[in-house]
């Protein structure tokens, strides 16, 4: 798939003669798989991969990722972000406690999620107003298997993971919608946010890249389930 470049914005700031600040945005909103179609009740999900080049960072020191979804259940949703090297869970199943298999309902949402998101975990309030009102969130950093991920699984996952790597890459955005019966929601853009608050250092080395499409399960490390496509 061709990148689709439909945002670009670059800053450097001096804040001294060795110090720099880098900060690259960059949102997608077109040249979806499936127009953004997300399978209803389907683990192997949809994603959407994009590769930067030409980015003056070479060791990120802060990520955050934004994404807007019309329609399905929040509650049925597994998603992340992947560079390849590490891959920041931002929802699994929000909602979901060993007293509600289901997780929240809403439909719907424009947000974000930082490390430091004001709203909070998102597995414990990703619902309500704020859905709609692009607020920002932690990202659930859950890696656990989204048939079992309860509240009280660990958080080991987060977006200061991409921390270091640098910018340039390919960037996936992994949706799944986990749970059948309904429609599958639909992806309708995505962005993200880079920042280097240090000069340009050693890049390290990545490791092996994830295949988007069987990504959820080598994530999760644990059983499969089949579902048909």
């Amino acid at each position: 798939m061709r990148p689709c470049f439909l945002a670009f914005t670059v800053a450097v700031s001096l804040a001294g003669p060795t110090t720099a600040s880098t900060v690259f945005s960059q949102t997608w909103t077109t040249g979806f798989a499936d127009n953004g179609v997300v399978p209803d009740g389907n683990p192997l999900g949809w994603w959407d991969s994009r590769t930067l080049s030409g980015v003056p960072i070479a060791s990120l020191s802060d990520v955050t990722v934004s994404l807007s979804v019309a329609g399905g259940n929040v509650g049925d949703l597994f998603v992340y972000l992947s560079n390849g090297s590490h891959a920041a869970i931002l929802l699994n199943r929000p909602g979901k406690t060993a007293a509600d298999d289901f997780g929240f309902p809403d439909e719907n949402f424009t947000a974000s999620f930082h490390d430091s998101g004001p709203l909070g975990d998102s597995h414990l309030s990703f619902t309500g107003p704020n859905l709609s009102l692009h607020g920002i969130w932690e990202p659930d950093g859950r890696l656990a298997d989204p048939y079992a991920v309860l509240d009280t699984s660990p958080r080991t996952n987060f977006l200061s993971g991409f921390n270091s790597f640098p910018a340039d890459g390919t960037w996936t955005l992994f949706v799944a919608d986990m749970v059948g019966g309904g429609s599958g929601p639909t992806v309708t853009s995505w962005s993200l946010s880079l920042a280097s608050n240090d000069s340009p250092t050693a890049v390290p080395e990545p490791t092996a890249t994830l295949t988007p499409a069987l990504a959820w399960a080598s994530l999760i490390l644990s059983r499969r389930r089949s579902r048909s496509v």
